[in-house]
């Protein structure tokens, strides 16, 4: 089988959905390993907890081990060149806030240790499916329709994130800091020129990475999570950049 033959298998299923998230180009076995291998450190994330004795409910583990899947799994995938360089021409925020603005992953992290746990991770869960039946690889509204959405994600996950700072157990702080600070920073990169997407991507990773180690800590068991969140997020989805891809045939 040829390198195109197999970067065309399965044609109507995971490998074109993935090419569609990912950008086009993918090999099969590439498009696997990166999702075995987020699955792999969804499960490990569970299994830590567990050996680490942080007395986490069942609950607690589940939503640990699929947030930690899906933003590994898209840290490892908006950095390859396939998805840059698929994104090369898209520079309107009308295609990139909606994509971050439902990664409320943060918010999730940041009430993790609460009581409202299952409805805030029932809020990600269903904007999650959301955008990947509607909005992936294209969205299947007019563009005004989008920008209504966009503005309705906007007012109820701010609000949302406010709260945390009010609710027992929550870690409002760390929440705002790292979700708030990713949506500014992806309105920054949109602003910024092209040349610039790269450098301001990296201040804000630099700058929010700094005050989640320090300043502001991360809930238990969470420590990593503030950089591979915007290594997928501000310096992978939102930093366009021109870069080639090996042509295959």
């Amino acid at each position: 089988m040829t390198t195109q033959e197999t970067t065309q298998t399965s044609k109507g299923g995971f490998l074109e959905f993935w090419c569609g998230v990912a950008g086009p180009g993918w090999r099969a076995w590439e498009a696997w390993t990166n999702m075995i291998l987020a699955l792999v450190l969804g499960g490990g994330i569970a299994l830590f907890a567990v050996l680490a004795g942080l007395d986490w409910t069942l609950f607690q583990l589940i939503a640990a081990g699929l947030v930690t899947w899906d933003i590994t799994g898209g840290a490892i995938a908006y950095n390859t060149s396939y998805s840059k360089h698929s994104r090369r021409n898209v520079g309107r925020l009308i295609e990139l806030l909606p994509h971050n603005l439902i990664h409320i992953h943060p918010v999730v992290i940041g009430f993790f240790y609460s009581d409202l746990l299952p409805w805030v991770f029932a809020l990600w869960a269903m904007q999650f499916l959301f955008f990947v039946s509607l909005m992936e690889p294209a969205p299947r509204f007019s563009e005004k329709g989008v920008k209504v959405i966009t503005t309705i994600l906007l007012i109820v996950n701010v609000s949302v994130t406010a709260a945390a700072f009010f609710i027992p157990g929550a870690s409002g702080g760390y929440a705002a800091l790292v979700y708030l600070g990713m949506l500014a920073g992806t309105l920054l990169i949109q602003a910024s020129p092209f040349r610039l997407n790269r450098f301001s991507a990296a201040i804000v990773f630099t700058i929010i990475c700094g005050l989640s180690g320090t300043i502001i800590a991360a809930p238990v068991g969470f420590a990593w999570f503030a950089p591979v969140f915007l290594l997928k997020l501000i310096l992978g989805f939102s930093a366009i950049e021109e870069i080639s891809v090996e042509k295959t045939g």
